[in-house]
C-alpha cells in the first residue's frame, strides 16, 4: 500500500522539485505610459478626424477582447495580470510565525521572496502571506509557506481553486492536517494554525508498462485492457503472476488505485484478504455473496494512513479487484 507524506519539519525539510518553465520572482511590473510629444501636426482636420475614429475602433476591439476573456474564464483560477500585482504591493511581514520564519531562512543562506495572494490566487481566502525560500543559482527549486487566518481558509482555497481547475488531485486529512497533491500546481499541507507549505508539482511521473498480453488469467487481462481503456496507466505486480495495479482518475478527479490478482478460487481471494488486514483492529470486511457466483467486498476502517472505504469484487473464478482513494 502506498504511503505518501509531506515533510513537517520546517529546518529538516529538504523537499526540492522541479517547476519547468516558470518564473518564481514576483516583482510589480509597471506599465509603459510613454509620454505623447506636444508638437503640432502638418495632417488635416479630415486626417485627424479619420485618425480618431481609427482609434475609436482600435478601443472597441480591446474592450470586446476583454470582455471575450472575461467570459471564457470559468472564475477559477484567473491569470495574473499587471494590476492585480501593482495592487498587491508588499509592504513587510506582519505575521509573527511567517516573519521569523523568513528570517531563520535568510540567516540559513537562502533567498526569501514574498508571495502575494494574487501569486497564489488566494485574494478571496484570507490569506496573510508568505513567502518561497531557495538557494542562489537554484530558482527553480524552490519550497513556499503561505498563511491564511484559519486552516479552512486554507483547506477551502486548495479545494476550490488549486483542485478545482486540476486534471488531478490526492488530498485527506491525515493527523491532524490538511495534505493535498494537486497535479499541474503544487503539494503540501494546512496546519491547524492555518499555516500552508507548498512545493511545485507536475504528478507522478508513473508510466503505462503492462499489456493485456502479460497475463495468462483471462479474467485479469480483461481488467487491464478495461482500465487503460479508461486512461489508467496500468503496471504489472514483479512478484505475483496475473496481478497488476493500476491508477487513474475518477469522474471527479480525485487519483484512485484499482489492485487486480488472480487466486485459486474465492476461498483463497477471502482468506488472503482477510490475514492482509488482520493486523489492523479498526479494519473491518464484508463480504455479499451475488447469484452468479461472485462475492461484492468492501474494506472499511479509520486507520489514519489509509483511505476508506475500499471497494471492489471476487469474481466466481476467484479474481479479486477492488479499488480506493489514493
Amino acid at each position: 500500500m502506498k504511503k505518501i507524506n509531506i515533510i513537517k519539519t520546517l529546518i529538516a525539510l529538504i523537499l526540492v522539485m522541479l517547476l519547468a518553465g516558470s518564473s518564481i520572482a514576483v516583482t510589480a511590473c509597471g506599465k509603459d505610459g510613454g509620454s505623447k510629444s506636444g508638437k503640432r501636426s502638418s495632417k488635416t482636420e479630415d486626417d485627424e478626424d479619420d485618425e480618431d475614429d481609427e482609434d475609436d475602433e482600435d478601443e472597441k476591439d480591446k474592450d470586446d477582447k476583454k470582455d471575450k476573456d472575461d467570459k471564457d474564464d470559468d472564475g477559477g483560477n484567473k491569470p495574473i495580470s499587471d494590476d492585480d500585482i501593482i495592487d498587491d504591493v508588499f509592504t513587510g511581514y506582519s505575521d509573527n510565525t511567517i516573519k521569523l520564519m523568513a528570517e531563520q531562512y535568510e540567516e540559513m543562506g537562502y533567498t526569501v521572496e514574498p508571495v502575494t495572494a494574487s501569486f497564489l490566487g488566494a485574494n478571496d481566502y484570507n490569506y496573510v502571506e508568505g513567502f518561497i525560500m531557495y538557494l542562489e543559482g537554484q530558482e527553480e527549486y524552490y519550497i513556499g509557506w503561505a498563511k491564511f487566518e484559519t486552516e479552512e481558509d486554507g483547506e477551502a482555497f486548495v479545494k476550490d481553486v488549486w483542485i478545482r481547475n486540476c486534471t488531478g488531485f490526492i488530498d485527506r486529512e491525515m493527523y491532524g492536517m490538511y495534505e493535498y497533491f494537486v497535479d499541474g500546481y503544487f503539494a503540501g499541507s494546512v496546519g491547524y494554525d492555518g499555516l500552508m507549505e507548498f512545493i511545485p508539482y507536475e504528478g507522478d511521473g508513473r508510466e503505462n508498462t503492462a499489456n493485456p498480453e502479460d497475463f495468462s488469467d483471462p479474467a485479469v487481462a480483461a481488467f487491464c485492457k478495461e482500465y487503460q481503456d479508461k486512461g489508467f496507466k496500468v503496471e504489472a505486480d514483479s512478484v505475483y503472476d496475473n496481478s497488476f495495479r493500476a491508477y487513474g482518475v475518477d469522474s471527479d478527479k480525485r487519483h484512485m488505485i484499482v489492485e487486480c490478482r488472480a487466486y485459486a478460487d474465492v476461498d483463497t481471494a477471502k482468506e488472503t484478504l482477510n490475514s492482509y488486514y488482520d493486523y489492523l483492529s479498526t479494519v473491518e470486511i464484508t463480504y455479499t455473496d451475488n447469484s452468479d457466483g461472485s462475492v461484492d467486498v468492501v474494506i472499511d476502517g479509520d486507520e489514519a494512513y489509509m483511505i476508506f472505504p475500499m471497494t471492489g469484487t471476487i469474481t466466481a473464478d476467484g479474481v479479486l479487484i477492488y479499488t480506493y482513494a489514493e
